[in-house]
Protein backbone atom coordinates (compact mmCIF):
# COMPACT_ATOMS: atom_id res chain seq x y z
CA UNK A 1 0.00 0.00 0.00
CA UNK A 2 1.72 4.07 -0.88
CA UNK A 3 1.57 5.97 2.05
CA UNK A 4 -0.44 9.06 2.44
CA UNK A 5 3.15 11.06 1.43
CA UNK A 6 2.90 9.15 -1.36
CA UNK A 7 -0.79 9.26 -2.35
CA UNK A 8 -0.46 13.12 -2.15
CA UNK A 9 2.59 13.45 -3.78
CA UNK A 10 2.31 15.22 -7.48
CA UNK A 11 2.35 13.42 -10.48
CA UNK A 12 4.82 15.11 -11.97
CA UNK A 13 7.96 17.37 -10.80
CA UNK A 14 10.73 19.20 -11.91
CA UNK A 15 14.33 17.75 -11.26
CA UNK A 16 17.29 19.64 -13.00
CA UNK A 17 18.04 21.74 -16.14
CA UNK A 18 21.48 22.63 -17.50
CA UNK A 19 21.87 24.62 -20.75
CA UNK A 20 21.64 22.01 -22.66
CA UNK A 21 19.35 19.24 -20.73
CA UNK A 22 16.63 19.22 -18.66
CA UNK A 23 14.69 16.20 -16.44
CA UNK A 24 11.28 15.68 -14.73
CA UNK A 25 10.04 12.98 -12.39
CA UNK A 26 6.85 10.94 -12.98
CA UNK A 27 5.56 9.80 -9.80
CA UNK A 28 2.90 7.08 -10.44
CA UNK A 29 1.90 3.77 -9.58
CA UNK A 30 4.13 0.78 -11.10
CA UNK A 31 1.29 -0.37 -13.74
CA UNK A 32 -0.17 3.34 -14.58
CA UNK A 33 0.21 4.48 -17.98
CA UNK A 34 1.25 7.99 -18.45
CA UNK A 35 1.30 10.00 -21.22
CA UNK A 36 3.85 13.37 -21.24
CA UNK A 37 6.00 15.68 -23.15
CA UNK A 38 7.81 19.13 -22.94
CA UNK A 39 6.47 22.59 -24.37
CA UNK A 40 8.79 25.77 -24.60
CA UNK A 41 6.92 28.76 -22.70
CA UNK A 42 5.71 30.48 -26.00
CA UNK A 43 4.06 27.35 -27.07
CA UNK A 44 2.34 26.22 -23.84
CA UNK A 45 0.75 29.73 -24.03
CA UNK A 46 0.16 30.13 -27.69
CA UNK A 47 -2.09 26.55 -27.23
CA UNK A 48 -3.77 27.92 -23.47
CA UNK A 49 -4.37 31.20 -25.98
CA UNK A 50 -6.53 28.72 -28.24
CA UNK A 51 -7.58 26.69 -25.83
CA UNK A 52 -9.71 29.33 -23.62
CA UNK A 53 -10.87 31.09 -27.05
CA UNK A 54 -12.33 27.08 -28.03
CA UNK A 55 -13.73 27.19 -24.73
CA UNK A 56 -14.50 30.59 -23.12
CA UNK A 57 -17.11 29.00 -20.84
CA UNK A 58 -15.11 26.21 -19.30
CA UNK A 59 -11.08 26.71 -19.69
CA UNK A 60 -10.40 23.81 -17.43
CA UNK A 61 -6.35 23.23 -17.09
CA UNK A 62 -6.67 19.18 -16.71
CA UNK A 63 -8.97 19.19 -20.19
CA UNK A 64 -5.72 21.50 -21.62
CA UNK A 65 -3.05 19.44 -20.69
CA UNK A 66 -4.99 16.26 -22.32
CA UNK A 67 -5.83 17.46 -25.41
CA UNK A 68 -1.70 19.14 -25.79
CA UNK A 69 -0.52 15.41 -24.65
CA UNK A 70 -3.31 13.37 -26.62
CA UNK A 71 -1.29 14.94 -30.12
CA UNK A 72 2.31 15.62 -28.83
CA UNK A 73 2.52 13.11 -25.83
CA UNK A 74 4.76 10.27 -25.17
CA UNK A 75 3.50 7.26 -23.36
CA UNK A 76 5.59 5.53 -20.83
CA UNK A 77 4.50 2.99 -18.03
CA UNK A 78 5.09 3.32 -14.22
CA UNK A 79 7.56 6.19 -12.16
CA UNK A 80 10.35 7.27 -14.10
CA UNK A 81 12.82 10.37 -14.62
CA UNK A 82 12.89 11.48 -17.74
CA UNK A 83 15.67 13.42 -19.19
CA UNK A 84 15.64 14.97 -22.47
CA UNK A 85 19.21 16.80 -24.19
CA UNK A 86 19.49 18.90 -26.90
CA UNK A 87 19.39 16.92 -29.99
CA UNK A 88 16.94 14.05 -28.98
CA UNK A 89 14.33 12.94 -31.54
CA UNK A 90 11.20 14.10 -30.38
CA UNK A 91 8.76 12.36 -32.62
CA UNK A 92 5.41 13.66 -31.80
CA UNK A 93 6.60 17.04 -32.86
CA UNK A 94 8.32 15.91 -36.45
CA UNK A 95 11.88 17.27 -34.98
CA UNK A 96 14.02 17.21 -32.29
CA UNK A 97 14.98 18.99 -28.73
CA UNK A 98 16.10 22.45 -29.39
CA UNK A 99 16.71 22.97 -25.55
CA UNK A 100 18.33 26.47 -25.55
CA UNK A 101 19.27 28.22 -22.88
CA UNK A 102 17.84 31.17 -20.71
CA UNK A 103 14.12 29.60 -21.71
CA UNK A 104 11.36 28.47 -19.58
CA UNK A 105 9.52 25.28 -20.30
CA UNK A 106 6.75 23.42 -19.44
CA UNK A 107 6.37 19.43 -18.77
CA UNK A 108 3.04 18.19 -18.83
CA UNK A 109 1.75 14.79 -18.05
CA UNK A 110 -1.42 12.81 -17.53
CA UNK A 111 -2.24 9.26 -16.61
CA UNK A 112 -4.77 7.34 -19.42
CA UNK A 113 -6.05 3.63 -19.82
CA UNK A 114 -4.71 3.15 -22.97
CA UNK A 115 -6.94 0.01 -23.36
CA UNK A 116 -10.15 1.66 -22.15
CA UNK A 117 -8.84 4.56 -25.10
CA UNK A 118 -9.66 7.23 -21.69
CA UNK A 119 -7.99 9.46 -19.24
CA UNK A 120 -8.28 7.96 -15.86
CA UNK A 121 -7.52 10.83 -13.20
CA UNK A 122 -4.64 13.16 -12.66
CA UNK A 123 -3.01 15.71 -15.40
CA UNK A 124 -0.04 17.85 -14.28
CA UNK A 125 2.12 20.40 -15.73
CA UNK A 126 5.21 22.59 -14.09
CA UNK A 127 7.34 25.41 -15.45
CA UNK A 128 11.11 25.36 -15.37
CA UNK A 129 13.59 27.31 -16.58
CA UNK A 130 16.82 26.19 -18.20
CA UNK A 131 20.08 28.26 -16.86
CA UNK A 132 21.41 31.21 -19.23
CA UNK A 133 23.82 30.49 -21.82
CA UNK A 134 27.02 32.25 -23.09
CA UNK A 135 28.22 33.41 -25.84
CA UNK A 136 29.51 30.86 -28.46
CA UNK A 137 32.57 31.40 -30.81
CA UNK A 138 31.30 28.66 -33.29
CA UNK A 139 30.14 29.59 -36.55
CA UNK A 140 27.31 29.48 -39.30
CA UNK A 141 27.50 30.24 -42.66
CA UNK A 142 24.79 31.94 -45.05
CA UNK A 143 25.09 32.07 -48.52
CA UNK A 144 22.99 33.53 -50.91
CA UNK A 145 23.03 30.96 -53.89
CA UNK A 146 20.61 32.17 -56.21
CA UNK A 147 19.37 36.37 -55.79
CA UNK A 148 16.52 37.11 -58.59
CA UNK A 149 14.05 39.54 -58.32
CA UNK A 150 11.32 37.97 -56.98
CA UNK A 151 13.33 34.79 -55.52
CA UNK A 152 15.95 33.54 -53.22
CA UNK A 153 17.61 30.51 -52.82
CA UNK A 154 20.32 30.59 -49.95
CA UNK A 155 21.75 27.64 -47.73
CA UNK A 156 22.73 27.98 -44.13
CA UNK A 157 25.91 26.14 -42.72
CA UNK A 158 26.83 25.25 -39.47
CA UNK A 159 30.33 24.06 -38.13
CA UNK A 160 30.95 21.24 -36.24
CA UNK A 161 30.11 22.85 -33.23
CA UNK A 162 26.24 24.03 -33.81
CA UNK A 163 24.20 21.61 -32.73
CA UNK A 164 20.95 23.26 -33.85
CA UNK A 165 20.46 27.11 -34.89
CA UNK A 166 16.85 28.80 -35.39
CA UNK A 167 16.68 30.94 -38.58
CA UNK A 168 14.49 33.23 -40.95
CA UNK A 169 14.25 35.91 -43.59
CA UNK A 170 12.76 39.26 -42.27
CA UNK A 171 13.02 42.96 -44.30
CA UNK A 172 16.14 44.55 -42.77
CA UNK A 173 14.18 47.87 -42.10
CA UNK A 174 11.40 46.13 -40.11
CA UNK A 175 14.01 44.52 -38.17
CA UNK A 176 15.92 47.85 -37.57
CA UNK A 177 12.80 49.05 -36.07
CA UNK A 178 12.26 45.90 -34.39
CA UNK A 179 15.70 46.28 -32.60
CA UNK A 180 15.64 50.24 -32.19
CA UNK A 181 12.38 49.79 -30.12
CA UNK A 182 13.03 46.31 -28.17
CA UNK A 183 16.80 45.56 -28.62
CA UNK A 184 19.14 43.02 -30.06
CA UNK A 185 18.19 40.64 -27.44
CA UNK A 186 14.49 40.79 -28.00
CA UNK A 187 15.38 39.98 -31.83
CA UNK A 188 17.02 37.27 -31.16
CA UNK A 189 14.36 35.57 -28.85
CA UNK A 190 11.85 36.34 -31.60
CA UNK A 191 14.30 34.22 -33.85
CA UNK A 192 14.21 31.60 -31.01
CA UNK A 193 10.24 31.30 -30.95
CA UNK A 194 9.04 32.23 -34.89
CA UNK A 195 12.30 31.02 -36.65
CA UNK A 196 12.99 27.70 -38.11
CA UNK A 197 14.99 25.15 -36.95
CA UNK A 198 17.58 22.84 -37.92
CA UNK A 199 20.23 20.83 -37.08
CA UNK A 200 22.05 20.71 -40.41
CA UNK A 201 23.27 22.21 -43.63
CA UNK A 202 19.82 23.35 -44.98
CA UNK A 203 18.71 24.95 -48.20
CA UNK A 204 15.48 27.02 -48.83
CA UNK A 205 13.34 29.10 -51.42
CA UNK A 206 12.57 32.80 -50.74
CA UNK A 207 10.11 35.22 -52.15
CA UNK A 208 10.88 38.11 -52.38
CA UNK A 209 9.85 41.72 -53.63
CA UNK A 210 12.23 43.42 -56.37
CA UNK A 211 14.49 46.11 -55.07
CA UNK A 212 13.62 45.30 -51.17
CA UNK A 213 16.35 44.86 -48.36
CA UNK A 214 16.33 42.32 -46.57
CA UNK A 215 18.26 40.05 -43.88
CA UNK A 216 19.10 36.29 -42.69
CA UNK A 217 19.24 36.55 -39.26
CA UNK A 218 20.63 33.15 -37.65
CA UNK A 219 20.65 32.41 -33.70
CA UNK A 220 22.79 29.01 -33.36
CA UNK A 221 22.96 26.86 -30.24
CA UNK A 222 26.67 25.35 -29.58
CA UNK A 223 27.29 21.56 -28.49
CA UNK A 224 27.80 23.75 -24.77
CA UNK A 225 24.71 25.14 -24.71
CA UNK A 226 25.88 28.56 -25.65
CA UNK A 227 24.52 30.95 -28.48
CA UNK A 228 25.83 33.08 -31.34
CA UNK A 229 24.16 35.09 -33.81
CA UNK A 230 25.06 36.17 -36.97
CA UNK A 231 22.81 37.53 -40.35
CA UNK A 232 23.59 38.22 -43.54
CA UNK A 233 22.04 41.52 -45.26
CA UNK A 234 21.19 42.05 -49.08
CA UNK A 235 19.35 43.50 -51.70
CA UNK A 236 16.90 42.06 -53.86
CA UNK A 237 17.80 42.84 -57.29
CA UNK A 238 15.17 44.86 -59.73
CA UNK A 239 13.36 43.23 -62.67
CA UNK A 240 15.52 44.65 -65.94
CA UNK A 241 13.43 46.49 -68.20
CA UNK A 242 12.42 44.37 -71.40
CA UNK A 243 9.81 44.51 -74.31
CA UNK A 244 8.94 41.13 -75.93
CA UNK A 245 7.65 41.07 -78.87
CA UNK A 246 5.59 38.23 -80.89
CA UNK A 247 5.79 38.46 -84.43
CA UNK A 248 3.70 35.74 -86.68
CA UNK A 249 1.90 35.14 -89.79
CA UNK A 250 -1.83 36.09 -89.36
CA UNK A 251 -4.42 34.04 -90.97
CA UNK A 252 -8.36 34.85 -90.65
CA UNK A 253 -9.30 32.87 -94.16
CA UNK A 254 -13.17 33.34 -93.32
CA UNK A 255 -12.44 37.27 -93.74
CA UNK A 256 -9.20 36.80 -96.29
CA UNK A 257 -6.57 36.85 -94.43
CA UNK A 258 -3.52 34.27 -95.40
CA UNK A 259 -0.45 33.78 -93.39
CA UNK A 260 1.43 33.93 -96.23
CA UNK A 261 0.74 38.03 -96.55
CA UNK A 262 0.12 39.04 -93.23
CA UNK A 263 1.89 39.36 -90.49
CA UNK A 264 0.57 40.34 -86.42
CA UNK A 265 2.70 41.57 -84.29
CA UNK A 266 1.93 41.92 -80.38
CA UNK A 267 4.84 43.72 -78.03
CA UNK A 268 4.80 43.93 -74.16
CA UNK A 269 6.81 45.99 -72.00
CA UNK A 270 7.65 45.26 -68.66
CA UNK A 271 9.54 46.52 -66.08
CA UNK A 272 9.97 50.50 -66.91
CA UNK A 273 8.19 52.08 -63.86
CA UNK A 274 6.72 55.25 -64.74
CA UNK A 275 8.95 56.09 -67.80
CA UNK A 276 6.93 56.68 -70.68
CA UNK A 277 7.70 56.06 -74.10
CA UNK A 278 7.50 59.16 -76.42
CA UNK A 279 10.77 58.45 -78.01
CA UNK A 280 10.33 54.57 -78.87
CA UNK A 281 10.63 54.04 -82.54
CA UNK A 282 9.95 50.89 -84.48
CA UNK A 283 11.12 49.22 -87.75
CA UNK A 284 9.65 46.15 -90.03
CA UNK A 285 12.93 44.75 -91.52
CA UNK A 286 13.15 41.54 -93.88
CA UNK A 287 16.36 39.71 -92.90
CA UNK A 288 17.98 40.30 -95.58
CA UNK A 289 18.05 43.80 -94.61
CA UNK A 290 19.21 43.18 -91.09
CA UNK A 291 22.47 41.27 -92.77
CA UNK A 292 23.45 43.72 -95.10
CA UNK A 293 23.37 46.27 -91.94
CA UNK A 294 25.31 44.84 -89.77
CA UNK A 295 27.72 43.49 -92.70
CA UNK A 296 27.89 47.36 -92.90
CA UNK A 297 28.65 48.63 -89.78
CA UNK A 298 31.82 46.11 -89.37
CA UNK A 299 32.92 43.54 -87.27
CA UNK A 300 31.54 42.95 -83.94
CA UNK A 301 28.33 45.53 -84.76
CA UNK A 302 24.54 44.40 -83.01
CA UNK A 303 21.85 46.04 -83.96
CA UNK A 304 22.24 49.00 -81.37
CA UNK A 305 25.06 49.63 -83.09
CA UNK A 306 23.56 49.75 -86.67
CA UNK A 307 20.62 51.98 -85.07
CA UNK A 308 22.67 54.39 -83.10
CA UNK A 309 24.83 54.89 -86.45
CA UNK A 310 22.14 55.16 -88.99
CA UNK A 311 22.35 51.67 -90.37
CA UNK A 312 19.19 50.93 -89.49
CA UNK A 313 16.09 52.99 -89.57
CA UNK A 314 13.59 53.28 -87.31
CA UNK A 315 10.62 55.29 -87.39
CA UNK A 316 8.50 56.98 -84.68
CA UNK A 317 5.47 54.68 -83.40
CA UNK A 318 1.98 55.78 -84.48
CA UNK A 319 -0.07 57.78 -81.61
CA UNK A 320 -2.37 54.93 -81.29
CA UNK A 321 0.38 52.49 -80.54
CA UNK A 322 1.23 54.96 -77.55
CA UNK A 323 -1.80 55.88 -76.43
CA UNK A 324 -2.41 51.68 -75.44
CA UNK A 325 1.11 51.86 -74.54
CA UNK A 326 0.14 54.01 -71.99
CA UNK A 327 -2.82 52.20 -71.13
CA UNK A 328 -1.98 48.67 -70.96
CA UNK A 329 2.25 48.61 -71.77
CA UNK A 330 1.26 46.22 -74.61
CA UNK A 331 -0.30 46.96 -78.30
CA UNK A 332 -1.11 44.96 -81.66
CA UNK A 333 -0.87 45.34 -84.93
CA UNK A 334 -1.79 43.67 -88.37
CA UNK A 335 0.83 44.03 -91.33
CA UNK A 336 -0.81 43.17 -94.05
CA UNK A 337 0.52 42.64 -98.15
CA UNK A 338 3.69 41.05 -96.83
CA UNK A 339 5.84 38.87 -99.50
CA UNK A 340 5.36 35.23 -98.98
CA UNK A 341 8.23 32.68 -98.23
CA UNK A 342 10.28 35.35 -96.40
CA UNK A 343 12.30 36.25 -93.09
CA UNK A 344 11.11 38.89 -91.31
CA UNK A 345 12.05 40.94 -88.26
CA UNK A 346 10.47 43.55 -86.17
CA UNK A 347 12.73 46.12 -83.90
CA UNK A 348 10.92 48.18 -80.82
CA UNK A 349 13.38 50.46 -79.36
CA UNK A 350 12.48 52.44 -76.45
CA UNK A 351 14.36 53.81 -73.19
CA UNK A 352 14.90 53.39 -69.87
CA UNK A 353 14.67 55.80 -66.95
CA UNK A 354 18.87 56.42 -67.54
CA UNK A 355 17.91 56.34 -70.96
CA UNK A 356 19.86 53.09 -71.79
CA UNK A 357 18.55 52.06 -74.74
CA UNK A 358 15.62 48.66 -74.86
CA UNK A 359 15.68 46.85 -78.06
CA UNK A 360 12.87 44.75 -78.20
CA UNK A 361 12.95 42.12 -81.30
CA UNK A 362 10.41 39.44 -83.04
CA UNK A 363 11.20 37.06 -86.11
CA UNK A 364 8.64 35.76 -88.24
CA UNK A 365 8.41 33.51 -91.64
CA UNK A 366 5.89 33.78 -94.27
CA UNK A 367 4.76 30.43 -95.54
CA UNK A 368 4.66 30.11 -99.39
CA UNK A 369 1.47 31.09 -101.12
CA UNK A 370 -0.65 28.46 -102.60
CA UNK A 371 -0.33 26.92 -106.06
CA UNK A 372 -2.64 25.34 -108.17
CA UNK A 373 -2.73 21.89 -108.77
CA UNK A 374 -3.86 18.27 -107.78
CA UNK A 375 -5.60 18.12 -104.72
CA UNK A 376 -3.71 16.11 -102.02
CA UNK A 377 -5.38 12.40 -101.38
CA UNK A 378 -4.93 13.32 -97.60
CA UNK A 379 -6.56 16.41 -97.63
CA UNK A 380 -9.64 14.85 -99.28
CA UNK A 381 -9.65 12.08 -97.07
CA UNK A 382 -10.41 14.66 -93.72
CA UNK A 383 -13.92 15.47 -96.01
CA UNK A 384 -17.07 13.85 -94.91
CA UNK A 385 -19.37 13.11 -91.69
CA UNK A 386 -18.08 12.21 -88.67
CA UNK A 387 -18.81 11.53 -84.85
CA UNK A 388 -17.55 12.93 -81.71
CA UNK A 389 -18.26 11.08 -78.84
CA UNK A 390 -16.99 11.68 -75.09
CA UNK A 391 -18.03 13.06 -71.60
CA UNK A 392 -19.82 15.92 -70.33
CA UNK A 393 -18.38 18.95 -68.56
CA UNK A 394 -21.73 18.97 -66.73
CA UNK A 395 -20.37 15.89 -64.55
CA UNK A 396 -17.73 14.28 -66.37
CA UNK A 397 -19.68 11.41 -66.83
CA UNK A 398 -23.05 11.90 -68.97
CA UNK A 399 -22.19 11.11 -72.66
CA UNK A 400 -22.35 13.93 -74.78
CA UNK A 401 -22.02 13.43 -78.75
CA UNK A 402 -21.69 15.94 -81.42
CA UNK A 403 -22.14 15.26 -85.70
CA UNK A 404 -19.92 16.54 -87.43
CA UNK A 405 -19.04 17.62 -91.20
CA UNK A 406 -15.73 18.63 -92.54
CA UNK A 407 -15.84 20.77 -95.73
CA UNK A 408 -13.14 21.80 -98.22
CA UNK A 409 -12.76 25.30 -97.68
CA UNK A 410 -9.57 25.93 -99.35
CA UNK A 411 -7.85 22.62 -101.03
CA UNK A 412 -4.84 21.85 -99.38
CA UNK A 413 -4.68 24.65 -97.26
CA UNK A 414 -8.19 24.13 -94.98
CA UNK A 415 -11.22 23.16 -94.03
CA UNK A 416 -15.01 24.54 -92.73
CA UNK A 417 -15.92 22.34 -89.62
CA UNK A 418 -19.67 22.06 -88.63
CA UNK A 419 -21.82 20.11 -85.79
CA UNK A 420 -19.29 21.24 -82.86
CA UNK A 421 -22.77 21.99 -81.11
CA UNK A 422 -25.38 20.91 -78.99
CA UNK A 423 -27.26 23.75 -80.38
CA UNK A 424 -27.63 25.62 -84.38
CA UNK A 425 -24.16 27.49 -83.47
CA UNK A 426 -22.06 24.98 -84.82
CA UNK A 427 -24.11 24.49 -87.70
CA UNK A 428 -24.09 28.47 -88.69
CA UNK A 429 -21.09 29.87 -87.35
CA UNK A 430 -18.31 26.11 -89.04
CA UNK A 431 -14.96 26.93 -87.48
CA UNK A 432 -11.69 26.40 -89.85
CA UNK A 433 -9.14 23.76 -89.02
CA UNK A 434 -5.90 24.17 -91.24
CA UNK A 435 -3.99 21.19 -93.46
CA UNK A 436 -0.65 21.11 -93.87
CA UNK A 437 0.52 19.36 -97.11
CA UNK A 438 4.09 18.65 -95.98
CA UNK A 439 2.85 16.75 -93.07
CA UNK A 440 -0.84 15.98 -93.90
CA UNK A 441 -1.91 16.29 -90.63
CA UNK A 442 -4.78 19.02 -89.37
CA UNK A 443 -4.29 21.58 -86.39
CA UNK A 444 -7.10 23.76 -84.97
CA UNK A 445 -5.77 27.56 -84.09
CA UNK A 446 -7.79 29.75 -81.73
CA UNK A 447 -9.32 31.89 -81.05
CA UNK A 448 -11.39 32.06 -83.88
CA UNK A 449 -13.93 34.96 -84.64
CA UNK A 450 -16.88 33.83 -86.83
CA UNK A 451 -18.98 36.61 -86.52
CA UNK A 452 -21.94 37.78 -84.37
CA UNK A 453 -25.61 36.92 -83.66
CA UNK A 454 -28.38 38.52 -82.24
CA UNK A 455 -29.90 37.74 -78.61
CA UNK A 456 -32.55 39.06 -77.37
CA UNK A 457 -31.68 42.55 -79.26
CA UNK A 458 -28.03 42.22 -78.48
CA UNK A 459 -25.08 41.71 -80.68
CA UNK A 460 -23.28 39.00 -79.02
CA UNK A 461 -19.71 38.19 -80.90
CA UNK A 462 -19.32 34.08 -81.45
CA UNK A 463 -15.14 33.09 -80.35
CA UNK A 464 -14.46 29.48 -80.97
CA UNK A 465 -11.33 28.72 -78.69
CA UNK A 466 -9.44 26.08 -76.90
CA UNK A 467 -10.99 25.45 -73.37
CA UNK A 468 -8.99 24.09 -70.28
CA UNK A 469 -9.50 23.32 -66.90
CA UNK A 470 -8.39 25.93 -64.28
CA UNK A 471 -9.30 26.25 -60.86
CA UNK A 472 -11.47 24.05 -58.58
CA UNK A 473 -14.36 23.77 -60.79
CA UNK A 474 -15.79 21.37 -63.40
CA UNK A 475 -16.62 24.29 -66.03
CA UNK A 476 -13.87 24.53 -68.35
CA UNK A 477 -12.47 28.02 -69.09
CA UNK A 478 -11.91 29.75 -72.09
CA UNK A 479 -8.33 30.43 -73.23
CA UNK A 480 -8.13 33.87 -74.91
CA UNK A 481 -4.54 35.19 -76.24
CA UNK A 482 -2.66 35.97 -79.66
CA UNK A 483 -3.20 33.44 -82.07
CA UNK A 484 -2.55 29.75 -80.84
CA UNK A 485 -2.18 26.42 -82.16
CA UNK A 486 -5.21 24.24 -79.31
CA UNK A 487 -5.10 21.31 -81.19
CA UNK A 488 -3.15 18.48 -83.74
CA UNK A 489 -5.10 16.93 -85.44
CA UNK A 490 -3.91 13.10 -87.15
CA UNK A 491 -6.15 11.06 -89.33
CA UNK A 492 -5.86 7.55 -88.95
CA UNK A 493 -7.93 5.24 -90.98
CA UNK A 494 -11.94 6.30 -90.04
CA UNK A 495 -10.65 8.10 -86.62
CA UNK A 496 -9.34 11.53 -86.12
CA UNK A 497 -6.73 11.86 -83.18
CA UNK A 498 -6.45 15.01 -81.48
CA UNK A 499 -3.92 15.93 -79.39
CA UNK A 500 -3.98 19.13 -77.42
CA UNK A 501 -1.69 21.80 -77.41
CA UNK A 502 0.78 23.01 -74.18
CA UNK A 503 0.73 26.63 -72.44
CA UNK A 504 1.78 28.41 -70.15
CA UNK A 505 -0.80 30.77 -68.22
CA UNK A 506 -0.08 32.86 -64.93
CA UNK A 507 3.37 30.61 -64.46
CA UNK A 508 1.49 27.37 -64.64
CA UNK A 509 1.34 24.82 -67.34
CA UNK A 510 -1.64 23.51 -68.99
CA UNK A 511 -3.40 21.90 -72.14
CA UNK A 512 -6.47 22.18 -73.96
CA UNK A 513 -9.19 19.85 -72.42
CA UNK A 514 -11.67 20.73 -75.27
CA UNK A 515 -12.69 23.23 -78.20
CA UNK A 516 -16.01 25.37 -77.32
CA UNK A 517 -17.85 28.15 -78.62
CA UNK A 518 -18.43 31.49 -76.50
CA UNK A 519 -20.21 34.39 -76.44
CA UNK A 520 -18.39 38.00 -76.02
CA UNK A 521 -20.04 41.15 -75.24
CA UNK A 522 -18.91 44.31 -73.59
CA UNK A 523 -19.48 42.36 -70.30
CA UNK A 524 -17.12 39.80 -71.15
CA UNK A 525 -17.77 35.63 -72.12
CA UNK A 526 -20.20 33.46 -71.91
CA UNK A 527 -21.95 30.16 -72.75
CA UNK A 528 -24.87 30.02 -75.44
CA UNK A 529 -27.75 28.61 -73.76
CA UNK A 530 -27.90 24.94 -74.50
CA UNK A 531 -24.04 25.07 -75.11
CA UNK A 532 -23.21 25.06 -71.19
CA UNK A 533 -20.75 21.87 -71.47
CA UNK A 534 -17.74 20.72 -73.29
CA UNK A 535 -16.92 17.30 -74.69
CA UNK A 536 -13.71 15.81 -72.47
CA UNK A 537 -11.89 12.70 -73.02
CA UNK A 538 -13.22 12.83 -76.72
CA UNK A 539 -12.56 10.83 -79.43
CA UNK A 540 -13.92 11.46 -83.40
CA UNK A 541 -14.75 8.60 -85.87
CA UNK A 542 -15.59 8.29 -89.18
CA UNK A 543 -20.19 7.90 -89.21
CA UNK A 544 -21.20 4.84 -90.48
CA UNK A 545 -22.81 5.91 -93.46
CA UNK A 546 -20.58 8.82 -94.29
CA UNK A 547 -19.87 10.00 -97.88
CA UNK A 548 -16.88 12.60 -98.79
CA UNK A 549 -18.90 16.38 -99.10
CA UNK A 550 -17.90 17.65 -102.66
CA UNK A 551 -14.21 16.13 -103.01
CA UNK A 552 -12.73 18.66 -104.82
CA UNK A 553 -15.15 21.14 -104.22
CA UNK A 554 -13.47 24.79 -104.97
CA UNK A 555 -13.03 26.89 -101.68
CA UNK A 556 -15.80 28.33 -99.37
CA UNK A 557 -15.39 32.16 -99.14
CA UNK A 558 -17.41 34.43 -96.93
CA UNK A 559 -19.62 36.46 -97.99
CA UNK A 560 -18.64 39.56 -95.94
CA UNK A 561 -19.68 38.38 -92.81
CA UNK A 562 -19.41 41.00 -90.31
CA UNK A 563 -17.04 39.92 -87.71
CA UNK A 564 -15.61 41.38 -84.88
CA UNK A 565 -13.05 40.86 -82.30
CA UNK A 566 -12.37 38.05 -79.65
CA UNK A 567 -10.96 38.89 -76.92
CA UNK A 568 -7.19 38.99 -76.30
CA UNK A 569 -6.26 40.95 -79.01
CA UNK A 570 -7.60 43.48 -81.74
CA UNK A 571 -6.94 42.57 -85.34
CA UNK A 572 -9.08 44.01 -88.57
CA UNK A 573 -12.70 43.75 -88.76
CA UNK A 574 -12.31 44.69 -92.43
CA UNK A 575 -9.83 45.05 -94.80
CA UNK A 576 -9.03 48.59 -94.38
CA UNK A 577 -8.66 49.08 -90.79
CA UNK A 578 -5.79 48.20 -88.62
CA UNK A 579 -5.61 47.60 -84.71
CA UNK A 580 -3.60 48.69 -82.18
CA UNK A 581 -4.79 47.05 -79.13
CA UNK A 582 -3.99 44.24 -77.33
CA UNK A 583 -4.98 41.52 -74.30
CA UNK A 584 -5.40 41.96 -71.60
CA UNK A 585 7.07 36.46 -46.60
CA UNK A 586 10.03 38.49 -45.39
CA UNK A 587 8.46 40.65 -42.47
CA UNK A 588 8.75 39.69 -39.06
CA UNK A 589 6.51 37.17 -38.28
CA UNK A 590 2.90 39.00 -36.93
CA UNK A 591 1.53 37.09 -34.81
CA UNK A 592 1.96 33.56 -33.04
CA UNK A 593 0.45 30.44 -35.23
CA UNK A 594 3.09 30.13 -37.65
CA UNK A 595 2.20 26.17 -38.98
CA UNK A 596 6.02 25.15 -38.67
CA UNK A 597 6.51 26.30 -35.06
CA UNK A 598 4.95 23.68 -32.94
CA UNK A 599 6.27 21.00 -35.32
Amino acid sequence: MMTEAEENRPLLAFVEATKTSFSYRIDTGLADHVFHTYLEKWAYDELWGAFITQYPDNPDRTLFIRSVLSEFGLEVVGPQTVTWNAGDENLPREGFANITGGKSYYALAATADPEKGEWTGEADAVEFVVPEPGRSSATVTIDLLDLQPELLESCITPDENIRFYFYHLFQKAVVDAFIAQFGQEAFENHIYEYGYCSDSPYTDLWRMEPGTEYLIAVLGVDLEGDVMYTDKAFTAPTHEPEVTVRLQPYENELQGYFAYENLELHVGLQNFGDVTHEQATWALLEQEQVDQALAMAGEGATLETCINEGYIYTMPIAPEWFEQIEQTNTFSYLFEGVAPETDYVFLFVTFDAEQNMVLGRGDATTPAAPTTGQTDPEYLAYLGSWRLEGQSTEDWTTPLAYDLTIEALTPNRSFLVRGWSKTDVGQEFPFVMNYDPETKKAYINAPQSLGTRNENGEEVEVVFAGMFVYGFTDALSIYVAPTYKAYEIRLNDNRLSFFPEMFRFEGQDYSFASLGYNGRTEAGYRTFEGDEYNPINFRVTRSPAATAVRRNAPAIRSAGRDCTRPAGFDFPASRTERATTVPADAKLPAAPGDPHRLR
